[in-house]
């Protein structure tokens, strides 16, 4: 679908620097420069076992590398302490127990309405 959409990146990726708020590749992060002055929250539980055994990814295949990579890039951009990137652990269960750490469940929500009326 992407390639459809915007091309192959290795043929230039301009459009998916255009579309995305992050790229990675590029360190762009032109399209999120509007979020400057707003605190921003990312979730992520990078179980590596879990996520080797079921799904035989590695690190840098999760969200939580690139979660990391951007909130790393947005507070040097930023300059601030706006950003916080929340790891959790043993969070991750879908509502019929089974353990996803891609799960809604690994935010607390009671924390977050705190942090968002603060």
């Amino acid at each position: 679908m992407f390639d459809k959409e915007f091309g192959k990146p290795v043929n230039g990726i301009a459009n998916y620097e255009q579309n995305s708020p992050f790229t990675f590749e590029t360190q762009n992060i032109d399209n999120l420069k509007g979020l400057e002055k707003i605190k921003i929250r990312l979730y992520t539980e990078p179980d590596l076992k879990w996520w080797s055994e079921q799904r035989k990814n590695d690190y840098e295949d999760l969200n939580a590398f690139y979660f990391q990579k951007l909130s790393e890039k947005l507070r040097r951009e930023f300059g601030n302490n706006n950003i916080k990137l929340m790891k959790t652990e043993n969070r991750g269960y879908r509502a019929n127990g089974e353990r996803h750490p891609h799960s809604w469940a690994i935010v607390d929500e009671k924390d977050l309405i705190n942090w968002m009326l603060e």
